[in-house]
C-alpha cells in the first residue's frame, strides 16, 4: 500500500470515527433525558450516520483493492514473473484473480470490518426505538447501488437485478401505483371548462421481506488452514441470496412472506402467441408503447434466448443472425436489452418498462458466523447471510407477459 493510499485511509478513518462520535453523543443525550430525538437531532443523527457509512464503504473498497494488488505483486516476485496473476483455489491461501463484478453488487466483509464493528459498537439506541447496535459476531455492509458499481446492460454477464432500479427503504413503507391512465388534454375555447384527465393512482403499503440462508457446518480447522475459505463460503451464500431475490422478483406469488413478482402483477398486460417468438415479443413491445411506456428490458429463460438466437429463415434454413432483429453480441432483440434468467418460466417472455418497477432493499447484507450450541461441540461453524427486499410495481401496464408457446 503506497503512502498516498495510507494517508487517504487515515483521513477516512478519522472522519468516520468523528461522525460516529457525533451520532453517539446525540443518541446518549436523548437517552439520558428519557426522550426521543427532536427533529433537529434526528436530522443531525441521520446525516452523521449516512456520512460515516459512506466513508466506511470507501475504506472497504480501498483496502480490498490494495490487498489484491499487494498479494498479486508478492506472488509475482516469488515466481520471478512480473505480472503473474494470483492462483485460484484455497491451497496457498491466496485469493483468485479478481473477476469482473457480476450480479447485484453486494459488498463483502473486508479488512475494514473491524472499524465497521467499532463504530457500530459506539451506538446504543436511536430515538423512536430504532435499533442501532449490530449483534456481536455480525458484519453489516452496505449495498452500493448507484454510480459506485455500475453494470452495463450490454455485458452478457448482467443479471435481471442489475437491469432493474434499486431503491433503499425502511422496513415498512408506502408508495403510489398507477393502475389506469386517461389523458383528456384537448384544445379549449376561451371561457370553456377544461377537460379532466385521470391519473388512476392508489396507495400501496409495502414491507421488506427477509431473504436468508445458512451454510452447512464447516470445521474450524478448515478455515484456519485455508485463508480464503471464508471468502468462498460467503461468496457462495451471497450468490445464492441473489438468485433467491431474482426468483422472487419474477415468480413470487404474494402469499405469506413472498414478493408479488412480475409473473403475478395484477393489471399487467398479456400478449398471446403470434406466429413465432420474434413476432410475439415485437407485439408485446407495441402493447407497451400503446400504453405510453418504452420497452427497456426483455427477460426470458436461457433456452428461449438460445432459440431466438438460432432463429432461421423459412425455406433455405440459413441463420437469421445477420439480418434478423437479434443482436447476439449485445444481447438485444428489436433494439431492446435482453437479460436471460433461469427464474423465468420457459415459453414465457417478460417485456417491461424498467421505470415501471424497482427492487426495494434495506441497503444492507448481514453476514454472521456462529459457533454456538451443537456447532461448538463439533468444532464447526456456520455462516448466515441475509437481507431484506421486495418488489415495487409503480405502473402494472408497464409490464407485458408474453406467451412464446405455439
Amino acid at each position: 500500500m503506497n503512502a498516498s493510499t495510507k494517508a487517504k485511509l487515515a483521513e477516512l478513518q478519522k472522519s468516520a470515527l468523528a461522525h460516529a462520535q457525533k451520532a453517539r453523543t446525540i443518541a446518549e443525550k436523548a437517552e439520558a433525558e428519557g426522550r426521543n430525538f427532536t427533529a433537529a437531532e434526528k436530522a443531525a443523527y441521520d446525516e452523521a450516520m449516512a456520512t460515516g457509512k459512506s466513508e466506511l464503504d470507501q475504506i472497504n473498497t480501498i483496502k480490498a483493492d490494495a490487498n489484491i494488488h499487494d498479494q498479486a505483486k508478492a506472488l509475482a516476485e516469488q515466481l520471478d514473473g512480473p505480472g503473474v496473476r494470483p492462483m485460484d483455489g484455497f491451497g496457498d491461501g491466496s485469493p483468485a484473480a479478481p473477476a469482473k463484478r457480476r450480479g447485484l453488487p453486494f459488498t463483502r466483509k473486508s479488512g475494514a470490518a473491524a472499524l465497521a464493528k467499532s463504530i457500530a459498537g459506539t451506538m446504543a439506541t436511536s430515538g423512536g426505538g430504532q435499533k442501532a447496535l449490530a449483534p456481536s459476531g455480525t458484519v453489516v455492509t452496505g449495498i452500493p447501488m448507484g454510480p459506485e458499481a455500475p453494470v452495463v446492460l450490454a455485458d452478457p454477464g448482467a443479471t435481471l437485478l442489475d437491469a432493474l432500479g434499486i431503491v433503499p427503504g425502511a422496513p415498512t413503507y408506502r408508495y403510489l401505483r398507477q393502475i389506469t391512465r386517461t389523458n383528456n388534454a384537448a384544445v379549449v375555447a376561451v371561457g370553456e371548462t377544461k377537460p379532466t384527465s385521470t391519473m388512476g393512482l392508489e396507495e400501496i403499503e409495502g414491507k421488506l421481506r427477509i431473504v436468508a440462508h445458512l451454510s452447512e457446518g464447516i470445521h474450524e480447522y478448515w478455515l484456519r488452514d485455508s485463508a480464503s475459505l471464508n471468502q468462498f463460503v460467503e461468496g457462495e451464500l451471497l450468490q445464492g441470496l441473489l438468485r433467491a431475490i431474482e426468483n422472487e422478483v419474477v415468480n413470487g406469488d404474494g402469499t405469506g412472506e413472498h414478493f408479488t413478482g412480475l409473473a403475478h402483477v395484477s393489471g399487467a398486460q398479456v400478449q398471446a402467441f403470434a406466429v413465432d417468438s420474434l413476432t410475439t415479443i415485437r407485439k408485446a413491445i407495441t402493447k407497451l408503447e400503446v400504453a405510453g411506456h418504452a420497452a427497456g428490458l426483455i427477460t426470458v429463460h436461457p433456452t428461449d434466448w438460445e432459440a431466438l438466437e438460432l432463429s432461421r429463415t423459412t425455406g433455405d434454413g440459413q441463420l437469421e443472425l445477420v439480418d434478423s432483429p437479434v443482436d447476439r453480441a449485445a444481447r438485444r432483440l428489436w433494439g431492446v436489452q435482453v437479460v436471460p434468467s433461469v427464474a423465468v418460466t420457459t415459453g414465457t417472455a417478460i417485456v417491461l418498462d424498467t421505470a415501471a418497477v424497482a427492487v426495494r432493499t434495506d441497503d444492507q447484507v448481514e453476514t454472521r458466523w456462529d459457533t454456538s450450541g451443537a456447532q461448538f461441540e463439533k468444532n464447526e461453524t456456520r455462516a448466515r447471510v441475509e437481507t431484506r427486499a421486495n418488489l415495487d410495481v409503480y405502473q402494472p401496464m408497464g409490464v407485458v407477459l408474453a406467451d412464446l408457446t405455439a
